[in-house]
């Protein structure tokens, strides 16, 4: 293990990638396979199902009030629209502005389709890991350089941990000397637990490059430690997967500093104004009440981080629960699951319908394409 460290520490990203290609090229073809497509599909079903679940067993042991839709102002509705569409609108054009100045390519749709794809199996995948392998292929197959995708989304994931240490840690901090009291303990711990690990993941990208020889030490450890605990089956396989990822991430950070630090400022922008969809659902509740925000950004963060931490992605099985905790106290006696319901639309299942219809429109075939040419390109391998 000690040799491979020693080997792994010489090798440029180039070769890393060059190396992993096989592997990767495998993951897209069984990502995008009709087996998996039918898992996708049954695990949001899954949590429409957990989510009327909660709604039943609440309803029937707290209560819900029938009169939530008297004296509705629908333009809050329309405002919760504009805050997703400004939101989805700015997470792609800073995105097409990043392949444009790389490539000289006027890819919009193209960068549009990779940004849907991505929402999507990020929500569906185990640790999100459909992210990696679905954005950047579908960005070549729109004719964008193989480097420029890479680099692209890279830039996306590390501006992403960088804006959620941030956001979160500002977040923590008023919250921790304004709101404290008005949420639950116990998640609360998790949540600090889940913001040091993203604290130590984006220390290890920033200096990796300069502490290489310790941090690999550190992830050889790590690694052996999940072997024996059983927690993992091959702990070489983790450890070259987790160099090449802080290789990718670290070379990311050298692409040019005003596209990465356009999107740290939208990626933090977008966590604002998403956990403000929220506190806009309170106000449409007859609960207008501006000293509320900052108690709703506080607890939002709180279950973003916990979320954060677990295998499956969006709060699978566990979002219901924690909303319930965190926000029976903010909303009046009867209105939470109206909120909950609310929320879990605007954060998980309008991602899925946007989506099913994206494919209807033509993303149906790009994906059957993109898997077709990764078969053709395993096969030239072998």
């Amino acid at each position: 293990m000690e040799t491979d460290r020693k080997e792994t520490s010489g090798l440029s990203l180039e070769n890393e990638i060059k190396l992993n290609k096989k592997t990767r090229l495998k993951k897209v073809d069984y990502l995008l396979s009709k087996r998996n497509t039918w898992f996708y599909i049954s695990l949001t079903i899954v949590n429409l199902l957990t989510l009327c679940g909660a709604w039943l067993v609440e309803s029937n042991t707290v209560g819900v009030t029938t009169k939530v839709f008297d004296g509705f102002d629908w333009n809050y509705l329309y405002l919760i629209c504009s805050i997703f569409l400004l939101c989805s609108v700015g997470k792609v054009l800073v995105d097409f502005f990043g392949v444009l100045a790389q490539g000289k390519k006027r890819r919009f749709l193209g960068v549009m389709g990779a940004n849907i794809a991505k929402k999507y199996y990020g929500s569906v995948t185990m640790y999100s890991c459909g992210e990696s392998i679905v954005y950047p292929e579908y960005l070549k197959s729109c004719g964008v350089d193989s480097d420029v995708c890479y680099d692209t989304f890279n830039t996306k994931e590390v501006s992403q941990k960088i804006a959620n240490v941030i956001y979160s840690f500002l977040v923590l901090v008023f919250g921790t000397i304004f709101a404290i009291k008005t949420t639950n303990w116990v998640l609360y711990a998790l949540s600090v637990i889940g913001f040091f690990i993203g604290v130590g993941v984006v220390i290890a990208i920033l200096y990796f490059d300069k502490y290489k020889e310790k941090y690999l030490k550190i992830i050889g450890q790590t690694c052996k430690l999940l072997y024996k605990l059983k927690i993992v089956k091959n702990y070489e396989k983790l450890y070259y997967n987790w160099i090449i990822v802080l290789l990718q991430y670290n070379n990311a950070l050298k692409s040019k500093k005003s596209h990465l630090l356009s999107q740290i400022v939208v990626d933090a922008m977008c966590r604002l104004l998403r956990h403000s969809v929220l506190f806009v659902i309170v106000c449409s509740l007859n609960l207008v009440d501006w000293s509320l925000y900052l108690e709703v950004l506080f607890k939002c963060t709180i279950m973003d981080l916990i979320i954060g931490m677990t295998p499956l992605q969006k709060g699978t099985l566990i979002y219901e629960p924690i909303f319930l905790t965190l926000f029976r106290s903010t909303f009046f006696d009867g209105f939470v699951l109206y909120g909950m319901v609310a929320y879990r639309i605007f954060d998980y299942f309008i991602y899925q319908i946007i989506f099913g219809i994206s494919c209807v429109c033509g993303m149906g075939k790009k994906l059957k394409t993109i898997k077709k040419n990764v078969s053709s390109e395993i096969e030239n391998i072998d």
